[in-house]
C-alpha cells in the first residue's frame, strides 16, 4: 500500500514538473508573427503551363475515340439497315445468325465506350492531381519562406445583383472578407511560370483575375449604379 502511495507520488510530480517545465519554454520562446494568405486556386490551374497543354492533348484524344465509336455505330447501323432490307424471314436461321451478329457488335459497342470513357475520366483526374500538387508545392515554398501559416483559396469573381447565382455563390465561400493585400495568387502563378523556366508574360497577368481587379469592378458597379439611382427622376404625388 504504501509502495503504491509513492508511486503515485511520483507520477503526479513528473507530471507537475513536465508542466512547469513545458511552462517556462514557451513563456522564453521567442513569439514569431505568424501571417495569412489567399488565393484562387481555380485561377492558377487555368493559367498553369502544363494544365492547359495537358488538357487540349486530353480534348483532342477524346474527339479522336469519339470519332472513332461513331464510325462503328454507323457501320453496326447499316449492318441494321442490310439486314430489314435482305429479304431474310423474321426467325430463319440465316436472319437469326446475321441478328445475332449485329447484337454482339453492339455490345462490344457499349462495353468499349465505357472502357474509354472511364480511362479517359482517369487521365483527366490525373492532370487534376498533378497540376494541383504542383500548385500546392510552389505554395508551401512561398509560405515556409515568408512565416505564412495559412493560404485560404477563394474565388475571385465579381458578385453581381443582376445575377443571383453570383450573389448566392459569394455567400457560400468560407472567407466572409479579406484585405486585398493577402492575395498572392499572381505572385505564386509567376512563381510557377519561374521554376519552368518560362515567363508569365503582361498578356497573361491581364488575364489573371485578382483581389484588385476585383475589388475594382465592385467600385466601378457600385459608383454606376449609384449613379443610375441618381438619374431616376422622383415623382411627387
Amino acid at each position: 500500500m504504501k509502495k503504491t502511495c509513492w508511486t503515485v507520488l511520483f507520477v503526479g510530480l513528473c507530471f507537475a514538473f513536465g508542466g512547469l517545465v513545458s511552462q517556462v519554454t514557451s513563456q522564453n520562446a521567442p513569439q514569431l508573427p505568424v501571417y495569412v494568405a489567399v488565393a484562387d486556386v481555380a485561377e492558377l490551374i487555368k493559367v498553369h503551363p502544363e494544365f492547359k497543354a495537358k488538357t487540349q492533348a486530353l480534348q483532342a484524344k477524346m474527339k479522336a475515340e469519339e470519332d472513332a465509336l461513331l464510325a462503328v455505330r454507323k457501320q453496326i447501323e447499316d449492318k441494321q439497315l442490310q439486314l430489314g432490307n435482305s429479304g431474310l424471314v423474321v426467325g430463319s436461321d440465316a436472319h437469326t445468325a446475321r441478328l445475332e451478329e449485329i447484337e454482339s457488335a453492339m455490345l462490344k459497342l457499349d462495353k468499349d465506350f465505357k472502357s474509354k470513357q472511364r480511362a479517359l475520366a482517369l487521365e483527366n483526374s490525373q492532370i487534376l492531381f498533378d497540376t494541383f500538387q504542383d500548385i500546392k508545392r510552389e505554395i508551401a515554398i512561398y509560405s515556409e519562406t515568408r512565416l505564412v501559416a495559412q493560404v485560404v483559396d477563394i474565388r475571385m469573381f465579381t458578385p453581381n445583383p443582376a445575377n443571383p447565382q453570383s450573389v448566392v455563390e459569394d455567400m457560400e465561400q468560407k472567407l466572409v472578407w479579406y484585405n486585398p493585400r493577402l492575395d498572392i495568387t499572381a505572385v505564386i502563378a509567376n512563381q510557377i511560370y519561374q521554376s519552368k523556366g518560362m515567363a508569365f508574360t503582361p498578356e497573361m497577368q491581364q488575364e489573371l483575375r485578382t483581389a484588385a481587379k476585383v475589388q475594382q469592378e465592385l467600385q466601378t458597379n457600385a459608383q454606376q449604379r449609384a449613379t443610375a439611382s441618381a438619374a431616376v427622376p422622383v415623382t411627387m404625388q
